[in-house]
């Protein structure tokens, strides 16, 4: 059982697994009171290396994950509480592919993920406060010692002196009324959550049975099941939740301490009522142990190509399509379809041609300054538009055909520091989903443009901006006397400290995202406009906590089915759709500093993410593991040795080039199409062809 001690610096101790579960004894969260860490159960096939373990800590990530809503107290003057301490779970156990032993720590090790409502744990201008606590450490608190073989004397402190002798015992002529005081008090030693597992072995037979007990005495009592049956080529799972008043358990005008006896949650499972509806999954075991060997052997969900000739994580270095190095840093890279549009650092801006990097333009700022960002429109109407911003405060808007300029916008105001401060740098630019519109800012400065480069509304944010997205939305033109239908839709978020501000035609509307106290770092819109995803510096991805460092990077897949965010030295991957108490994928990486999904109508479900090794890895979403976290592994690795690794300015994008007729049905190999992938570190650039060569084979399954 863990050491009861909420302050205690032991990985094995209440005060650690606190802090891995993001519990606050300000907030008056507490864990249960026995806890038994050290426990776990595990079940192998080790013809095939599937693994099913049990264990307390990723069934309190489940309880954390699910945010059940808290059960009251039977008393009518007791306040209600913040949070679920009856610490439901439906929590079913982790499936994973690795030899016993060798899966998800069971220990806290700093990858615990859960969505939380946004709280505004700061407001106004950042100020230093006093510490919550006496730790020691650059956190704030005492790093975690990970133990390999926990122990419940395990890092045991010193015993103290031993203390004087206490007072005596006295009688005493007051009487207790034990049972008047349990009417009052709906947490007597029979209110109880428990969460067991239990395995049935015989010679034709393999049962597993994880439980989830929660009686609330007089309230409500709950069971969560989860049951596997394992068979030599298969796993049968069926999940189940009951629920249901006291009542219903214990029956009408039972007591609220009423004894059920040993099997009071055999009882429960009789008697409740089931409130979601049940479940029974089916899942095939490979027929040889295949783990980190992706392309050899069979099963489902497997890293192998067409006839086990996929490399998986072992892929080779693959040589470029094409190459390209220029004189300066790479300050900006555009990559849209098959248009591809670089900025230099000595001011040149280019467009090259995807299929071999060839030069089609290279033109400069009017204005003299170096370009900070390009950005291409989506739409290729009209030859299409290219925004360039400047290190001198202006934008301009080009022709993205041919290079001509079309109009010339100052985004920050004219004044004597105009021209040398790093601040005055149009380093933000964000086209609208249809390219009619064009968000900009330089500092503080914010702007918003028409696709001629027109102004139609300016202000100053409350910070330093981060970031810019158009949100989906309506809003009316500054022109009232437009034509009908030429009105502007949607809304520019910007991202600045304390949350997301809106910029329309009409100027800001009054209402704002608040985050609190933490500066967004990113912005992301969802490819139907509908959903914003912000990356905050307080280690959060908007909801999403559990980061170990600021999160720098969000995305959207093609399809809006997957975000994901780098915080630190994690990347995590959340379905839009996932259910409660659901985990999050973590994706096995190093230092992320660029990442982009598949294209939409392509693989979809590839992650891919640059590393600080000038390397790039692909994972695949449909692979991830059980665990909560659940996991995976990447199934190929690009090595871009033409890349300087020391360089800056990293990015990472998808080129499509269509080889035939192009339809939703159609797959890049169906329609003779290539898929590049455009990758560029300080003053180089590569573009590797992903759906050719023995690459094509590692992405097959």
């Amino acid at each position: 059982m863990l050491k009861n001690s909420e302050l205690s610096a032991s990985a094995y101790s209440q005060g650690a697994w606190r802090r891995e579960l993001g519990l606050t004894l300000y907030a008056g969260q507490h864990l249960p009171g026995q806890l038994y860490g050290g426990n776990s159960l595990e079940l192998y096939h080790p013809a095939s290396g599937v693994r099913i373990s049990f264990c307390a800590l990723e069934a309190l990530r489940s309880w954390a994950g699910l945010d059940c809503a808290p059960v009251p107290h039977l008393s009518p003057s007791a306040p209600l509480p913040a949070w679920d301490y009856t610490f439901t779970t439906a929590y079913p156990g982790a499936v994973a592919v690795a030899p016993p032993g060798a899966g998800v720590p069971s220990q806290p090790d700093g990858t615990t993920f859960y969505a939380r409502a946004a709280v505004d744990l700061a407001d106004g201008p950042a100020r230093l406060r006093r510490p919550l606590c006496k730790c020691r450490g650059a956190s704030g608190r005492p790093p975690l010692v990970p133990v390999s073989d926990p122990h419940p004397l395990a890092d045991c402190e010193p015993a103290p002196p031993s203390p004087p002798p206490p007072p005596r015992w006295r009688r005493a002529a007051e009487e207790l009324d034990l049972a008047s005081l349990l009417r009052e008090d709906n947490l007597d030693p029979q209110s109880r959550s428990t969460l067991r597992v239990r395995v049935v072995c015989t010679g034709s037979l393999l049962l597993a049975s994880l439980r989830c007990f929660v009686r609330v005495n007089g309230v409500a009592a709950r069971v969560v099941d989860t049951r596997y049956l394992l068979r030599p080529d298969s796993v049968l799972r069926a999940r189940s939740w009951r629920e249901g008043r006291w009542a219903e358990l214990a029956g009408e005008g039972a007591p609220s301490h009423v004894d059920l006896g040993p099997d009071e949650d055999s009882l429960a499972a009789a008697r409740l009522p089931v409130v979601r509806p049940p479940l029974t999954e089916l899942l095939r075991l490979p027929t040889a142990a295949r783990p980190g060997r992706g392309g050899e052997g069979g099963g489902e969900g497997g890293g192998g190509g067409r006839g086990g000739r996929g490399r998986g994580l072992g892929g080779a270095a693959l040589e470029p399509r094409w190459r390209r190095a220029f004189g300066g840093e790479l300050e900006g890279v555009s990559v849209d379809g098959t248009r591809v549009v670089v900025a230099h650092s000595e001011g040149g801006v280019e467009r090259l041609e995807l299929s071999g990097g060839g030069r089609l333009w290279l033109s400069a700022l009017r204005h003299g300054a170096a370009a900070a960002a390009v950005a291409l429109s989506p739409s290729e109407a009209d030859g299409g538009r290219l925004a360039v911003g400047g290190r001198g405060g202006e934008v301009e808007v080009w022709r993205a055909e041919s290079g001509d300029l079309l109009a010339s916008v100052s985004v920050v105001p004219a004044g004597p520091r105009r021209a040398v401060a790093v601040s005055n740098w149009v380093e933000w630019l964000s086209w609208r989903g249809d390219g009619g519109a064009l968000g900009c800012a330089a500092g503080r400065c914010v702007a918003l443009l028409s696709s001629g480069g027109e102004v139609v509304a300016r202000r100053e944010a409350s910070g330093q901006v981060a970031a810019l997205a158009f949100v989906a939305g309506e809003f009316k033109r500054v022109d009232e006397a437009a034509e009908a239908g030429a009105g502007w839709r949607g809304r520019l978020a910007v991202g600045t400290y304390g949350g997301v501000e809106w910029l329309c035609a009409g100027g800001a509307p009054a209402e704002s995202l608040a985050l609190g106290g933490g500066a967004v770092r990113c912005l992301a819109v969802s490819p139907s406009g509908g959903h914003l995803a912000a990356g905050c510096l307080d280690k959060r991805a908007h909801d999403w906590i559990g980061f170990d460092g600021p999160v720098r990077l969000v995305a959207w897949s093609g399809d809006g089915a997957w975000l994901a965010a780098v915080g630190g030295s994690q990347l995590l991957a959340v379905p839009t759709a996932l259910p409660a108490g659901e985990s999050p994928v973590l994706c096995c990486s190093g230092r992320v500093e660029a990442l982009v999904w598949g294209p939409a109508r392509h693989p979809a479900h590839w992650l891919l993410a640059t590393l600080e090794t000038s390397a790039a890895r692909v994972y695949d979403m449909r692979l991830a593991d059980g665990a909560a976290p659940r996991r995976v592994a990447p199934v190929a690795a690009v090595s871009l040795p033409g890349l300087d690794p020391r360089g800056a300015s990293p990015s990472i994008s998808f080129g499509v080039m269509a080889g035939g007729e192009d339809t939703p049905e159609r797959s890049l190999e169906s329609d003779g199409s290539e898929l590049l992938l455009v990758v560029t570190r300080g003053s180089g650039l590569e573009a590797v062809c992903l759906t050719c060569g023995t690459m094509e084979g590692s992405f097959s399954h």
